[in-house]
């Protein structure tokens, strides 16, 4: 599995990013073709409180090769401009990352 995560610090604004982020950008990525699954969540919170990050973005594919075509279809390359209006820019981190099968959490007690 290839991933791709973006993550943001905190805009001036957090609001205004909220609101394009979820009205224009969203939008945008959930129409690109073969783009993989996807996630966001906004502030984000750790063991010791909360994150530096105002907004985590990730995306997973079956492969690196996936997520370079998809990149570049015209609805990637909208929502790339897109990207270029907010506020503030992510850092962005990608690896493959193993797949532990059958590893789950068990909440019942045997």
């Amino acid at each position: 599995m290839f991933k791709v995560t973006f993550l943001y610090p905190r805009p001036d604004d957090p609001e205004a990013f909220r609101k394009h982020y979820i009205e224009r950008h969203v939008p945008l990525c959930r129409a690109i073709p073969n783009g993989g699954r996807a996630s966001y969540a906004f502030e984000p919170q750790t063991p010791a409180g909360p994150s530096e990050w105002f907004c985590i973005f990730e995306v997973e594919c079956d492969s690196r090769a996936q997520w370079e075509a998809s990149m570049k279809s015209p609805e990637a390359v909208a929502a790339q401009a897109d990207a270029n209006n907010l506020p503030v820019q992510p850092i962005i981190i990608f690896y493959e990352a193993e797949v532990l099968q059958d590893n789950r959490c068990r909440t019942s007690q045997a």
